[in-house]
């Protein structure tokens, strides 16, 4: 293959027997090649492998069959990153690169609805790019809200702070109107750093209200979660009126502390905008990344990605930087596919990992490859878009040209995870790691690019309806009356062997989470199950689900416990093509080993022993028993 791929080589490359290798490629198709591999050097690695979902922390994927134009391009690439390796690496570019950030079409002009503030003033600094952030208009009548901070304080000391609710609704009815009115920037900065704190006290609580909110999808509790998104992004506005105050003004990050401050303020909260959709599986809330995108060009130009600030009168603030990748990692991350309380669990274990993402520009190179071998961890950030960043095997060649373009390399990231693991693993106290480790076990796969499908899908031509019942008792209900009363409607997108996705509007299927036990009924179909694996609500208020099919057509039966109370179950007979014996699937607690129960169907009850658990989440248990035969 060597010899094939050389007229395409841009370096000679040779085969060693013995000594240092600068890349060396495995399989773990063997045992030889999993023994060198748990053996291997210092050096960049590479897998030959049919599969994805890689959790190895190699750096370039090469997938069978191997072709000439993908091993001469991924040696190619590796050409530039070893050369790399030798000079001494910055983060992220060099200031005197930053004209290269100079932004175009929606960054390049500045809408004519601003044109007001700049006639007669000084204009935005011209070597740096442009920044279009979206503000309220102020308002000419003055508007009724507190402006001297210590009558705030006063204020918020008064409020009834075991209603979270309440002091949502009274805060906002001081920071909107304050967002519509012409402050002094130190005047409203200080306002700000007021609202930050009460509102940041609740965003992070995690009292019974919050938890309520988690887990209940009442009318009050969507309420609140609204009203506290808003709070966010009023707090992100307040902080945005002072960056376009002075941005406007021709004041620059790297000479006025009060201006990086406030971009640092700004991006923090638009952060936790996204974050906080997250948590409830909504889509980022609309321009919140594209406006931290443009950030991230503002600062990569005028060099201050990396500043904290720290000045008298100022609050201290953490860098762009930190604050733009925490976020950034957990888009990539997916968070669709997590348990609500792991959203923000994962959020603070990547602050830890923030100092090891790279940022930088695409090398020509990387520009133009058109193979689909992956580097792995290795993404294209396009900042002229409002979307997190694509694995560069999945980018067009247009958008890696584009200016705004940069490469986000995890790389790094995997490495200081896998030294996680190993200290894990020689720790005394593991335990206290267990939850993290998981956590981050599974993401792996999204961070190094090399999360595929278990199962692929193709779309459905013919508008397909199916009703799906959540939870036992609603499938068994189903089943037993053999009717859908009560199943909500969905539309299929697409289906697989092994899963569906699944949309409809938002109204009335809030009440979901990962991890739920569903029935699928389409008509003149036989019932099948399914869990929830990932779960997305979008600005447009429509709800996406993907559901991984679980093996096997159910029957409805009653468990019997031993005072002879009935509980609602389903039996699945035995599966020879996954070597399954028959199960049941009951509600939580109900699986115990050696316990035993009497199921009643339509015929005679019988007598069986629970043997095994095979599959579980928090809201049904799946299980083996064996039938008791009676004498």
């Amino acid at each position: 293959m060597l010899k094939l791929a050389n007229d395409l080589l841009t370096h000679e490359w040779q085969i060693v027997e013995e000594g240092k290798a600068e890349l060396s490629i495995y399989s773990f198709d063997s045992d030889e090649g999993l023994s060198a591999w748990k053996q291997r050097e210092e050096g960049l690695t590479a897998l030959l492998t049919v599969k994805g979902n890689i959790t190895e922390p190699v750096d370039i994927i090469l997938k069978k069959p191997l072709r000439t134009t993908n091993f001469s391009e991924a040696l190619n690439i590796v050409e530039d990153k070893i050369a790399a390796r030798s000079q001494k690496k910055s983060v992220t570019p060099k200031a005197e690169k930053s004209k290269q950030a100079k932004t175009s079409s929606v960054f390049s002009s500045l809408s004519s609805g601003l044109s007001k503030y700049i006639n007669g003033k000084k204009s935005p600094a011209s070597d740096l790019p442009s920044l279009l952030l979206q503000i309220p208009d102020e308002i000419a009548t003055p508007a009724n809200t507190i402006l001297d901070v210590e009558l705030l304080k006063n204020w918020l000391d008064g409020l009834n702070y075991s209603d979270n609710n309440r002091v949502v609704a009274a805060l906002l009815g001081n920071l909107i109107p304050l967002n519509r009115l012409a402050v002094a920037n130190k005047v409203r900065l200080e306002l700000l750093e007021i609202y930050r704190g009460a509102i940041h006290k609740i965003l992070f609580a995690r009292d019974i209200a919050a938890i309520k909110r988690d887990l209940y999808a009442s009318t009050e509790n969507l309420k609140a979660i609204k009203a506290l998104n808003l709070a966010v992004e009023e707090l992100a506005i307040g902080y945005k009126l002072i960056v376009n105050q002075l941005y406007l003004s021709g004041e620059r990050p790297d000479t006025n502390k009060l201006f990086l401050t406030a971009i640092n303020r700004t991006a923090e909260q638009l952060a936790l905008q996204v974050l906080h959709a997250y948590q409830y599986y909504r889509s980022a809330p609309t321009s919140a990344l594209y406006e931290l995108h443009q950030f991230y060009l503002y600062c990569e130009a005028s060099n201050t990605l990396d500043i904290l600030t720290e000045a008298k009168d100022l609050p201290s603030t953490s860098s762009f930087y930190s604050l733009y990748t925490q976020i950034i990692l957990i888009s990539i991350a997916e968070p669709f596919s997590l348990d609500k309380f792991n959203v923000l669990r994962l959020f603070n274990l990547m602050k830890k990992f923030t100092k090891q993402v790279e940022i930088s520009l695409l090398t020509d190179k990387q520009k133009n490859t058109t193979s689909d071998f992956l580097m792995t961890g290795h993404f294209c950030l396009n900042c002229a878009s409002d979307h997190p960043p694509t694995a560069m095997a999945k980018t067009t060649v247009d958008v890696r040209k584009q200016s705004q373009t940069r490469l986000l390399n995890t790389q790094p990231v995997l490495l200081a995870i896998e030294d996680i693991f190993k200290r894990a693993s020689q720790s005394a106290s593991r335990g206290a790691f267990d939850l993290d480790i998981q956590l981050l076990k599974k993401i792996i796969p999204q961070l190094n690019t090399s999360y595929e499908r278990k199962y692929q899908r193709l779309p459905s031509i013919h508008t397909r309806k199916i009703n799906i019942a959540n939870g036992i008792r609603d499938i068994h209900t189903c089943l037993k009356e053999n009717h859908v009363n009560g199943a909500i409607e969905w539309s299929i997108n697409n289906q697989g062997s092994g899963g569906i996705m699944a949309s409809r509007n938002s109204d009335g299927c809030y009440d979901i989470h990962i991890g739920d036990f569903i029935g699928v009924f389409e008509q003149d179909l036989p019932v099948k199950l399914a869990s929830i694996r990932w779960l997305n609500i979008d600005n447009n208020d429509s709800t996406h689900i993907g559901l991984e099919l679980l093996p096997g057509h159910p029957t409805p039966v009653f468990c019997l416990a031993d005072d002879n109370t009935e509980y609602p179950a389903l039996l699945l007979p035995e599966d020879d093509d996954i070597k399954q014996p028959a199960t049941l699937i009951a509600e939580k607690g109900i699986f115990s080993p050696k316990r035993l129960l009497k199921l009643k169907g339509d015929e005679e009850p019988y007598s069986v022993s629970i043997d095994k658990l095979i599959n579980h989440t928090y809201n049904f248990e799946q299980f083996s028993f064996t039938i008791i035969k009676t004498k």
